[in-house]
Formats: structure tokens, sequence, C-alpha cells
């Protein structure tokens, strides 16, 4: 049974969630819930997402929830509030960013398919080869819509740098059109 972790340390532990010493915890997202909590959502290395809530007024404990909220192989979670309720989860797999939907944030269902693919993202080894995609962050725009800004995944041992940003624009976040150009550059 997981306790409550304070800032008085980390936040939050691999161990709290079962993940074994040494293996990662990383790519927090949260959202506020409608009763003033958090509800955190982090990548958890053989265990896919998981998520804690906080339990203390000021945000800082947290305990960790039952179960994952996606499974292994899912990663980099992004959590955006669905404009016709509940939340809209974006997350890496091999091959681009996909989304999955929840009415209370505990339970989702893939969406299907991929918001951006890495092949339309065009990041590209040396040999051509699309790359992997870094995780989603999402905005919504002043006149509506919403831009999703990524990046070429950095792997393990590569030196910091030389990767870019690139961003695709959606009316209902589930259809992106990728902008021309690069709005970072290495």
């Amino acid at each position: 049974s997981a306790g409550v972790c304070t800032i008085s340390g980390p936040v939050l532990t691999p161990a709290n969630f079962g993940i074994p010493s040494g293996a990662v915890l990383a790519d927090v997202s949260t959202t506020i819930l409608a009763d003033g909590r958090i509800r955190m959502y982090a990548f958890g290395q053989g265990r896919g997402v998981v998520s804690a809530v906080s339990v203390s007024p000021d945000g800082l404990s947290f305990v960790p929830e039952e179960g994952s909220r996606l499974p292994d192989g899912s990663g980099m979670p992004r959590i955006m509030g669905d404009p016709v309720g509940g939340y809209r989860l974006f997350f890496t797999s091999g091959d681009g960013i996909k989304s999955a939907l929840s009415a209370d944030g505990l339970t989702f269902t893939d969406e299907g398919g991929f918001r951006v693919s890495k092949e339309q993202a065009g990041f590209v080894d040396a040999a051509g080869t699309p790359q992997a995609l870094s995780g989603a962050t999402v905005v919504a725009l002043p006149a509506g819509g919403y831009r999703m800004y990524f990046s070429d995944l950095p792997r393990p041992g590569e030196a910091p740098g030389g990767h870019r940003i690139k961003s695709a624009v959606s009316p209902d976040m589930v259809n992106w059109t990728m902008e021309a150009g690069v709005r970072v550059g290495p």
C-alpha cells in the first residue's frame, strides 16, 4: 500500500507506483479536478501511464491511484479537458502521437489511429527513416481550435541540442494538420 508523499522529498517516486528502483517515472502532466484537487499523470516504466491525486489543499501531497491509465508502451502523457466534457489524454506510442478519452480521468479509451504520425511529422534520420516523436503540448487558440507542439524524440546518451519543434493545428483535438516549417530549430 503506497503512502502519501510530501514535498519534503520527492513528491512521488517510482516505488510509490510499484515500479522497481532505478526505473523511470517521468513526463508529468496535471489537471485541476472539479473539487480543487490536482490529478497528476506520469509515464511509469513498465506500467504505462499512471496517476496520483493530491490529498492536501496546497497540492504538495499526493497519493498514487490504483492501476494504470494507459498500458505499457504509452508514454509522455499530456492531459487536456475535452471541450464536450471529460478529459483527453495525448500520449506517444511507437509510431506517433495518439489520444484517449475519459469521462472520469481514470478510465481511458484509445481513440484509435494517430493524431500525428511520425511520417506526417517528417523528422528523419540520416538514412531517411522516420523518427519517433516527443510528447505533445496542446494549447487552445484565442480564435478557436488548438495548436500542438512536439519534437523529434531525444535518445538516451545523445548530446543536448540538435532537435526541432514543429506544430500542427486542429479544430477539434482529433483531426490535426501539420503546419509548414519549424517553430524552434536545432
